[in-house]
């Protein structure tokens, strides 16, 4: 999309101010989520509907209830990595709670539940930590924890080797000669490592190879909206349909109306982050179509390069090919004996 000058002074100012407003956020988000399924029985195994599923944080304390369907099925999605406390209430049935359930990214463990009648005062504690099985998908997903990555011997101590111990995932022997450089070029489940997406602090990243676009920016800004029914928000948070974790502490930047185009373009959300996006990609690059023409520059040269050289050994080369004789060799000359 190209950005007119009017547009880039239009900009400026909301541009510097939602900059100002990410710098402090994009520190603390993660880059993927994961969901947890399952069904709630009684003892003989029948479905209860109408259950209250409470899921808890236990790091950060932030809760999220989803009730059991007709079916007895509960579900949460987009849910941050980490360890949550699961509680099942329901009226005519003692409270039940799985204290330790761990949720990695991008997998979707099922967590079945058996309530045993009684008055819901009484609570059943499942003391062991339990491992909720993964078959609502085949993706896979791994969180490496502080730990791990301080205390892997990396021969390079490039982070990029700790990639590969993701399931799936194989990459080339680092270069131990190349310290701190040496990237791995990854290959998850046999794809081409070109078909990567990287992420940091849930911002794509990428090298030549993988680049990153304006997209992800865009999103962000035109991705907030009211939050679903089941999913709770702390104060100063907002719902970002893009933005990883879904929660975000930056207010709403853009509204419609707040820039007005002599133009006559619509002063729409859409179009307001469509053009910071453009301008962003451009002010990260400012020199890419000065590159772009001297890429093409060169391309043209090289073909007419090639075409001048190929017609000047057609020239040379003609009188040959119309008398074969030429190349045969001469007898010499007095001279020459």
């Amino acid at each position: 999309m190209f950005v007119t000058p009017l547009r880039l002074r239009s900009f400026y100012l909301i541009t510097f101010a939602l900059l100002s407003a990410c710098a402090p956020i994009l520190v603390a988000q993660s880059a993927g989520t994961g969901a947890l399924a399952g069904t709630v029985t009684d003892p003989s195994r029948a479905v209860i509907p109408m259950v209250s599923v409470t899921l808890t944080n236990v790091d950060t304390n932030q809760a999220r209830t989803a009730i059991t369907a007709a079916d007895g099925n509960y579900k949460f999605s987009l849910i941050p990595p980490g360890t949550y406390k699961v509680r099942f209430s329901a009226t005519g049935f003692k409270t039940a709670e799985v204290p330790s359930v761990k949720i990695n990214v991008t997998e979707t463990p099922v967590l079945d539940q058996t309530l045993e009648v009684g008055s819901q005062a009484e609570q059943v504690t499942v003391e062991a930590q339990t491992e909720g099985l993964q078959i609502a998908s085949s993706t896979l997903g791994t969180v490496v924890g502080e730990r791990t990555v301080t205390a892997l011997p990396l021969s390079t101590r490039n982070y990029t080797q700790i990639l590969g111990l993701s399931a799936g995932a194989s990459g080339g022997v680092g270069n131990a000669t190349a310290f701190g450089k040496g990237t791995l070029d990854l290959s998850v489940n046999g794809n081409d490592p070109g078909k990567n997406n990287f992420q940091m602090d849930g911002v794509a990243v990428g090298n030549m190879t993988n680049r990153a676009t304006s997209q992800d920016l865009y999103g962000i800004l035109t991705g907030y909206a009211a939050p679903p029914a089941d999913m709770h928000m702390q104060p100063g948070m907002q719902y970002n349909k893009y933005f990883p974790g879904h929660a975000i502490g930056m207010p709403k930047p853009l509204t419609d109306g707040q820039v007005e185009y002599t133009d006559g373009t619509p002063a729409t959300v859409d179009q307001y982050g469509r053009d910071v996006a453009a301008f962003l990609m451009w002010a990260a690059e400012p020199t890419l179509d000065a590159r772009k023409r001297l890429g093409l520059q060169v391309m043209l040269f090289l073909f007419v390069f090639t075409a001048l050289l190929y017609f000047t050994k057609k020239r040379v080369w003609h009188a040959v090919e119309l008398d074969p004789e030429l190349l045969e060799p001469r007898p010499p000359t007095e001279y020459q004996r």
